[in-house]
């Protein structure tokens, strides 16, 4: 399916130009998350106040700090960020805090008012510079392009920490999705972006040839985390996995050898967050 959505953002591409064929693909991709959401979602089910917002298909995580205002990880595939500007109910938007720069979670960068933090090799996507060479990401970007950051951008480095009132963002580098991806690690929670994704709910693998640049740098980047503390692992398009170290084992144990599944998901088992998309 998401084959599908990709060849028809090119149609619609060369048709009507770029900021109407992001729209077009953003719209296709909701219908298809709405169609079958992920089973891995429930409210409050993060820990200190965390709220998930789907964004056109692609989560978004909304972060409170003490003062009443929220960093924001992610960004979704919507320009205009409606659904997440309604999550916000006015509170302040301090930082932005991007897993990369796909357009499917940076899109919402050119309308969201706050300084946009990213890994350095993908910064360049949110100048309106090439950055990405994986087919499906490529496509994208040649046809659709990604909407220039409205605020300041930040390029981050591996162990990068963003302290924003009572919160403590630490940046570790997962290359493999693409050159640039970030995990975000705030206290146990990790943030993950499409870097480790849980389609199935109980697995976890890196996002599938096609999508991305490098899958055994993605392999590497796994490895990274088994010495990080985490309880709680949040991914861009699934959902929430608690006590995912088991399941980051399992990832390493089978490596190459889950291929045919990971080439799957993204286009035969349930994707996104659908359901609350406006």
């Amino acid at each position: 399916m998401k084959r599908f959505v990709v060849i028809c953002v090119v149609v619609a591409a060369v048709s009507v130009g770029c900021a109407a064929s992001r729209e077009f693909g953003a719209r296709a991709f909701q219908v298809m998350t709405n169609m079958s959401p992920a089973p891995t979602i429930a409210p409050g089910l993060l820990p200190g106040g965390i709220e998930a917002v789907c964004s056109r298909g692609s989560l978004s995580w909304i972060v409170p700090v003490d003062d009443g205002g929220v960093v924001l990880v992610d960004t979704g595939f919507d320009d205009e960020a409606r659904a997440i500007k309604h999550a916000l109910r006015g509170r302040p938007l301090h930082a932005i805090l991007l897993t990369h720069g796909h357009v499917d979670h940076a899109a919402g960068t050119s309308s969201l008012d706050a300084p946009v933090y990213i890994g350095r090799a993908d910064a360049p996507a949110l100048r309106g510079e090439h950055t990405f060479d994986a087919p499906y990401p490529l496509l994208g970007e040649i046809f659709g392009g990604i909407p220039v950051a409205k605020g300041a951008i930040h390029e981050v480095d591996d162990g990068d920490v963003y302290v924003v009132g009572n919160r403590r963002f630490t940046a570790i580098a997962m290359p493999g999705h693409t050159h640039g991806s970030i995990a975000w690690w705030i206290d146990d929670v990790l943030f993950s972006g499409d870097a480790l994704l849980a389609p199935l709910g109980a697995e976890v693998y890196p996002a599938a040839p096609g999508f991305s640049i490098d899958i055994d740098a993605a392999y590497d980047s796994i490895r990274r985390l088994r010495d990080v503390d985490v309880r709680w692992l949040a991914d861009a398009h699934y959902g929430v996995v608690r006590e995912p170290r088991p399941a980051l084992r399992r990832a390493l144990d089978k490596a190459h050898g889950d291929v045919d599944v990971r080439n799957q998901f993204p286009f035969s088992h349930p994707t996104g967050c659908g359901g609350n998309d406006p």
